[in-house]
């Protein structure tokens, strides 16, 4: 996120080539987060790094693969808290097995699974946002908390950024 009274983004972090990096998005069907990862995918691997995404499916798995990526279906999508602790489990074993640098989850059931998932491996957590969601009540709030847990956070806009804040 950048300073409420910067005027450009703060500098980006340069990862070396060689560098895993674990995309985590609820599914790839459509959509500015679907297309973000598609991309992000695409320029890892061009830059020399492996890239790996997990979601649960859907018809643009084939851009990830065709750009030489890898992806991995479980479902981070859902929200049932048993399917959530089972899938992170499942997470943390992939992480370690592919020796994952980086864990990039940019959803929030996806941020959930995932921020339990790196606990106890060397992985660095971030996430994203790309929507403000509806605060409601402690439990609504404690949910959406999870897309702003990354040791770093990116938000696609000042507004959300400000949102993120808050």
């Amino acid at each position: 996120m950048t300073d409420e009274n910067s005027k450009s983004a703060p500098e980006a972090a340069v990862l070396p080539a060689g560098t895993v990096v674990m995309q985590i998005v609820p599914a790839l069907i459509s959509g500015g987060v679907e297309q973000g990862t598609v991309d992000l995918n695409a320029g890892l691997v061009k830059a020399g790094m492996t890239a790996i995404v997990v979601s649960n499916g859907g018809p643009r798995v084939y851009e990830i693969t065709r750009a030489g990526g890898r992806h991995i279906e479980l479902p981070v999508h859902s929200k049932n808290p048993l399917t959530m602790w089972l899938t992170s489990r499942k997470l943390r074993a992939l992480i370690r097995e592919h020796k994952v640098d980086v864990v990039h989850a940019a959803s929030r059931a996806p941020a959930w699974v995932a921020r339990r998932a790196v606990e106890g491996t060397d992985a660095a957590f971030v996430t994203s946002c790309h929507a403000a969601h509806k605060i409601g009540n402690r439990f609504k709030r404690a949910y959406n908390a999870a897309i702003a847990s990354g040791s770093r956070v990116m938000a696609v806009s000042q507004f959300l950024a400000g949102y993120l804040r808050k």
